[in-house]
């Protein structure tokens, strides 16, 4: 659940443009490509006004942005069962957002994912004492999957773009991918724990990744082992949580970059 959580993003209005280093790197004969097309030729703005102003709201009754799904207003009021104040702090994250020109997307606070947590029924057994925790387990797993699809985009695309964007994304804990239905019904594989689709904005084209989310069973079940490390970029990492990351099968090029990318060198320890 920890990931799910994460629909609670926002963007942030950092200017700050670093890029982090990915495995392969972006062969300096690439040029740079710039397909944003922001221009808008409507000459009649009482017709864009009616579909620009029309509201959205998610399940919960929440007023969305419907360029990306999110809510337009942080949930940062104290939950009716909370007994402990908790930190309305938000973190940036390292992964840009689609759409603009250098925001990046930013975390949850702790009372936000408390909220979530509330909302969505998984507050069993959680208390305001376990949100520090689990904030930075659901931040850095969010670090790690979007390092995983840059993987994907430095090795086949970086001629194409040099800057892919998380443009929007969505959970779906309760839909099994064709892979993850395979491995689960018929190889005896467990069932990944969460999914979640990204759409990643490709320097004007729209490319869906499909992220499943696995407890790691190679391990000891001693729980004591559980280890959390530290990246480079200060994100807590758990490292009994693997993540399978892949453009989803919507066309025939998603198709052959799943071939072609089992013969790119890769970051195997991420």
């Amino acid at each position: 659940f920890f990931v799910t959580t994460c629909q609670t993003y926002e963007t942030s209005s950092n200017n700050n443009n670093q890029q982090n280093q990915q495995s392969v790197e972006i062969p300096s004969e690439c040029p740079m490509s710039s397909k944003y097309n922001k221009n808008n030729n409507n000459k009649n703005n009482n017709t864009s006004t009616n579909s620009t102003n029309s509201a959205s709201y998610n399940v919960y009754g929440q007023k969305i942005d419907p360029n990306n799904n999110m809510p337009l207003v942080p949930n940062q009021v104290p939950h009716s069962d909370q007994v402990k104040p908790l930190d309305t702090q938000r973190i940036e994250s390292t992964i840009r957002k689609g759409g603009t020109q250098s925001d990046k997307w930013i975390y949850p606070s702790e009372q936000m994912f408390f909220n979530a947590l509330k909302r969505k029924g998984k507050a069993n057994g959680i208390t305001e004492e376990d949100m520090e925790v689990l904030l930075k387990i659901h931040n850095g797993t969010n670090e790690r999957a979007w390092k995983l699809v840059m993987q994907w985009e430095r090795a086949l695309h970086a001629c194409e773009c040099q800057e892919p964007t998380l443009l929007r994304f969505i959970g779906k804990p309760a839909d099994l991918a064709p892979k993850a239905w395979i491995k689960s019904r018929l190889m005896g594989y467990s069932a990944p724990f969460d999914r979640h689709d990204w759409i990643v904005d490709r320097c004007g084209k729209e490319v869906r990744y499909v992220l499943d989310f696995y407890y790691d069973e190679s391990g000891s079940e001693d729980d004591s082992d559980m280890v959390l490390t530290v990246n480079e970029d200060g994100f807590v990492v758990p490292k009994h949580v693997d993540i399978d990351v892949r453009p989803a099968l919507d066309n025939f090029e998603n198709l052959s970059d799943r071939v072609r990318f089992m013969f790119k060198p890769r970051n195997t320890n991420l």
